[in-house]
């Protein structure tokens, strides 16, 4: 089949992406990367059934396809928080132009919404059929009412125009490829255990959660989206099996972190937020040989979930573990530099990679790199200059500005090449209301399979006697850009 992945990626659609050509259809990943990231996707690059469109979805062109999976949109309090209207529009105006496409293509049309739809549950566990207990204006109403906006959009494009749809309510799911910037509670407290900080849970941390493995999703979705018989219905789909947040904390202190403090605060849930507690799915219409295998009338409620929950949850841990290990590589470094923290004395270091954040979301640096060849990315923060280098096969970026800088970052890129890796320059998320200033002199950005400088609305980007060549895209800037001899 020819498939559509909108937001493929992302945590989930990278691996949704992953399976559908492992089992032989050709692939089609639309993506803005404003909250998904293409080293999610590095490995399918050359895959000869894998293209990937970096575009809003809204504006997504035409395909002659045969299934649209629609993942697009930010999914964590963190991104959605800070991306209200985006995720608006997503779920939105996104929704309404991949329906149109899926329509005019003859192709079945999967909308992957949330367990958010409920809103604060009166009724444990919700059933497809509840309606919910939901607050419009609440701080999570941009995500919330924007999967229930793009569930009845998409009920009555089914209605009135004959649109093939499903509906899928996702709940909590973890795995491989979740960043560590997520918000959620896995990669929260994972993060804390490899950074060697006391793990905290809120309240005695007798709360319950269920957490889904991502591929058990994905099982999900793929049974799912492509069986015709699920035309018309909508699916809870999670795990039905529980566990303390505070056996959650335990279990990732005795995997990564033996011995760690686990530390309990009170709990301050915000307003408008849901309790988790008994927060137990239901799963819909599914069973292990597929949707094929029953009629609609004949429920059968079974798990997808694998019961090794420490097993699953071991391979998330050790991805997280290596990427912090990469991080902490570092040559000739200043003394006073803390790669933990990404805070250093300014000057002039060989050659470094300093990733990490100050408090959450904050990168702070000042220095000045010259005549080196560095084989990793790094981050930057208020000032940095990059002199007579060449960055070389990078993951995310050569160079990665942003999520809410305190300062507003300068970068200067002069006399330098940077190639062969995913995006060039990446400036995402600058603090509201602050700007990244980018200026790039005579250099070099090529074979960078995502693009050669991406900047959202807070980038301002000059570009002069450079080159930008056989990048997927050159410049791709939202704020401002001015190109001479480029």
């Amino acid at each position: 089949m020819r498939i559509l992945v909108a937001g493929g990626a992302g945590f989930v659609g990278s691996h949704l992406c992953r399976r559908l050509l492992s089992d032989g259809h050709s692939v089609h990943c639309v993506d803005n990367l404003i909250t998904g990231d293409f080293a999610n996707l590095a490995d399918l690059r050359d895959a000869p059934e894998f293209t990937f469109e970096n575009a809003d979805v809204a504006n997504a062109a035409e395909r002659d396809v045969d299934v649209v999976f629609h993942l697009a949109s930010p999914a964590s309090p963190v991104d959605y928080e800070r991306l209200p209207l985006e995720t608006l529009a997503a779920n939105s105006l996104g929704t309404w132009r991949l329906a149109e496409l899926a329509r005019a293509a003859g192709a079945s049309f999967t909308f992957v919404s949330t367990s958010e739809v409920y809103g604060d549950p009166l009724v444990h566990p919700q059933p497809e059929s509840y309606w919910g207990n939901v607050d419009p204006v609440g701080p999570r109403a941009c995500y919330d009412e924007g999967k229930r906006f793009g569930e009845a959009l998409v009920t009555s494009m089914r209605r009135v125009q004959g649109l093939r749809a499903t509906i899928v309510r996702v709940f909590n799911t973890y795995g491989p490829a979740m960043r560590r910037d997520d918000g959620r509670v896995i990669p929260e407290l994972m993060s804390a255990a490899i950074a060697g900080r006391p793990l905290v849970v809120h309240g005695d941390g007798s709360q319950t959660r269920s957490f889904m493995f991502v591929s058990d999703l994905v099982e999900g979705l793929v049974r799912i989206g492509l069986d015709p018989k699920g035309d018309g219905e909508v699916f809870n789909l999670g795990n039905p099996h529980e566990i303390t947040i505070r056996e959650l904390a335990e279990l990732v202190r005795d995997l990564l972190a033996p011995g760690k403090e686990i530390v309990s605060i009170e709990a301050q849930p915000k307003p408008g937020a849901k309790d988790p507690a008994q927060e137990v799915e239901q799963l819909n219409v599914l069973t292990t040989e597929g949707l094929r295998s029953v009629t609609l009338d004949q429920v059968q409620r079974v798990k997808l979930l694998k019961p090794e929950l420490e097993q699953e949850l071991r391979k998330a841990l050790e991805v997280l573990a290596r990427a912090h290990d990469r991080q902490k590589k570092t040559l000739a470094l200043e003394p006073s530099f803390d790669p933990d923290t990404g805070l250093g004395t300014p000057g002039e270091y060989d050659a470094y990679f300093f990733p990490t954040t100050v408090g959450k979301y904050t990168f702070h640096f000042s220095g000045t790199i010259k005549g080196q060849k560095i084989d990793q990315s790094f981050s930057s923060g208020p000032t940095l200059n990059v002199e007579k280098c060449i960055i070389n096969g990078f993951d995310l970026a050569g160079i990665y500005v942003g999520r809410n800088s305190v300062e507003e970052p300068q970068v200067r890129v002069i006399d330098s090449v940077i190639r062969n890796g995913n995006t060039g320059i990446f400036v995402f998320q600058i603090m509201a209301g602050k700007l990244a200033f980018v200026t790039i002199a005579n250099s070099a950005f090529t074979g960078n399979i995502s693009g050669g400088v991406y900047a959202d609305q807070s980038g301002r980007v000059v570009a002069v006697d450079s080159v930008f060549a056989g990048n997927y895209f050159g410049l791709s800037v939202t704020g401002f850009a001015e190109a001479t001899r480029a």
